[in-house]
């Protein structure tokens, strides 16, 4: 933020990170705000919408990231909003129907701000949520409507051009989801759009964002968003791996795979071996060095059921003995080959 020469020097980094995150996303480089990941942004966005008049409603999914769920929660408890849940069907997606009538019928009481916050990709299960199809259905029924997105999950992993299919208000993102480094990420907030700040301060990130860039972190977001803009096809060997392990499971028989596949992310897979504890099959595998874990990485160690799992329908024991694996450009076939021969080992 300083005028001397090493400020300028920072300054023209920072401008060149978010010119190049926003050639990825799709959206005007004015649109972009850099902070410190999505947990930030997603408060951001929640904490800072529709208040000051009628109490607003936001309207979220029960399998949703923590960073929106118990926000939400949150504001519910002290009186800031009304909240509505909409559940998740046995296929991971977010139950549409159901979405759409509850605001159609919030709509027409036309009775404060209406917020929408949807997950683009699930973190736990994978599963790809119609998120185009409901922002066009969303923005007929009322414009006015705020759309958020938690697209953690989504960005460089999916077909880029659906960003640009997308008519929302806001969205976040954390850079070490595409290699960046951990505690630096962005949202997007559609031009036109104005929210409050979280955090107050400096002015910096044109005031939506107070307190020392996270320079270094900006440009590590900034390198690795080039990069895949020029390499679309960085996770093809991923979605590869993800077939193979996919039907590995499937012939070892005892293992049930959560969600449809159909609607897969292909970088992540969630499931469970009927009658086997976690305790016992993390311990197998990780004394082959083999890296799993049950849920969410922001959760896992804290014995709880998951919660998509239990809007999808799962009962207890699944819901607390489910593990996550995900790949990466990093995972070969080897790796996919040894995690399949293992597990065989552990159930037989």
């Amino acid at each position: 933020s300083s005028t001397h020469f090493a400020g300028r020097k920072s300054r023209s980094a920072i401008e060149a990170s978010r010119k190049a995150v926003s050639s990825l996303i799709g959206c005007a480089p004015s649109e972009i705000f850099f902070n410190s990941g999505a947990t930030e942004g997603n408060n951001s966005i929640l904490k800072c919408v529709g208040l000051g008049g009628k109490k607003p409603t936001y309207v979220i999914c029960e399998g949703d990231h923590s960073s929106v769920y118990e926000t939400a929660r949150y504001m519910q408890e002290i009186g800031l909003i009304n909240l509505v849940m909409i559940p998740l069907k046995k296929s991971g997606l977010v139950d549409v129907d159901y979405l759409i009538d509850t605001v159609t019928n919030l709509n027409r009481k036309r009775d404060g701000q209406i917020l929408v916050s949807l997950m683009f990709v699930n973190n736990e299960t994978g599963i790809i949520n119609p998120v185009s199809d409901l922002s066009h259905e969303l923005k007929k029924l009322n414009e006015d409507i705020f759309i958020h997105i938690d697209a953690v999950q989504a960005l460089g992993k999916i077909d880029h051009q659906m960003f640009s299919d997308l008519e929302i208000d806001s969205a976040s993102f954390s850079a070490h989801k595409i290699g960046g480094f951990k505690g630096v990420g962005c949202i997007y907030l559609k031009k036109g759009r104005n929210v409050g700040s979280l955090l107050n301060g400096g002015g910096q990130e044109r005031s939506l964002r107070s307190g020392t860039e996270n320079v270094p972190g900006i440009i590590s977001f900034g390198l690795r968003a080039g990069y895949i803009s020029k390499n679309r096809d960085w996770m093809s060997s991923t979605h590869h791996h993800y077939h193979i392990l996919q039907n590995g499971l499937e012939k070892l028989g005892k293992v049930e795979i959560h969600g449809d596949p159909e609607f897969s992310s292909r970088n992540t897979i969630n499931f469970h071996i009927p009658g086997m504890g976690l305790d016992l099959l993390n311990m197998r595998l990780d004394m082959v060095d083999i890296a799993v874990s049950n849920g969410s990485a922001c959760s896992s160690g804290v014995a709880m059921a998951s919660r998509t799992l239990v809007s999808m329908g799962y009962g207890d024991f699944v819901s607390k003995n489910s593990i996550r694996v995900s790949l990466g450009p990093e995972t070969c076939l080897d790796d996919v080959n040894l995690f399949t021969d293992t597990l065989s080992k552990i159930i037989g």
